[in-house]
């Protein structure tokens, strides 16, 4: 018995391994590691839903030693905390945006390489953050989808298929309802064919969805993406489509 309990006691953290603590005294308990505060910080709150000093104090939470500067970018396009570590060398976390994650964290042999290395990683996000903006605001001018107009959405993993989608209605700048239409098949041998749009022909339930403006697309899943197609000609009134090409797999 008092083999198993040695060897019992050999096994526990060497926390609880300690001299007794006076009578009636608590024994003190072991302070979690700064990674875990961060992360128990940030169980139960989303970073982008944090304040500034939240996200400041998880962060914080990461690393040890006195922070001597904070740059943040515009927007809170990200944030850079210089530090001396306890050791005393220089030292830079940074971070992306809202995250509590690191981008990165070093040491450095000089102020100078310190400020070089931040300075550079800062800028490559603002150029990034710029690009972002730019393809944003593409995205969100003014369509040019009118009520009529035929979409076409070719997709599939190991064939090809064609839906056509009407624009029934538009709403505002940026938004349109359209409904799935039949399409004129035709067989053109085992497992393919050619087909052309039935505008009119409804054969699903309006969806409404917002309009990629810098290209009149509407993405209507993850995996499936429709664009306006334009009619070869006009004969007494009818449109003449350009014919689509479909696979099928067995």
């Amino acid at each position: 018995m008092i083999d198993q309990f040695q060897k019992r006691a050999s096994l526990q953290p060497e926390a609880e391994k300690q001299a007794p603590s006076e009578a009636g005294r608590e024994k003190p308990k072991q302070q979690p590691s700064h990674d875990q505060e961060a992360q128990a910080m940030t169980t139960t709150t989303h970073p982008a839903s944090m304040t500034t000093e939240k996200r400041d104090q998880a962060r914080r939470a990461q690393f040890t030693g006195t922070v001597t500067n904070v740059i943040r970018g515009a927007g809170d396009a990200f944030a850079i905390f210089h530090y001396t570590n306890t050791a005393g060398k220089l030292c830079a976390i940074a971070f992306y945006g809202k995250a509590i994650k690191p981008a990165f964290r070093y040491s450095f042999r000089s102020e100078e390489l310190r400020t070089e290395h931040c300075n550079d990683w800062a800028g490559g996000v603002m150029r990034m953050q710029e690009r972002t903006n730019e393809r944003r605001a593409q995205r969100n001018q003014p369509h040019t989808l009118t009520v009529g107009d035929v979409l076409m959405s070719m997709w599939g993993y190991e064939q090809t298929n064609v839906d056509y989608y009407e624009v029934t209605a538009r709403h505002g700048r940026t938004q349109v309802t359209l409904r799935p239409i039949a399409a004129r098949r035709e067989a053109t041998g085992g497992m393919q064919g050619d087909c052309t749009p039935l505008p009119g022909k409804f054969t699903g339930e309006p969806i409404r969805c917002k309009v990629d403006g810098s290209s009149n697309t509407v993405r209507l899943s993850s995996f499936q993406r429709a664009s306006k197609i334009e009619p070869l000609t006009e004969v007494d009134g009818l449109r003449v489509w350009p014919v689509d090409h479909w696979t099928a797999y067995a």
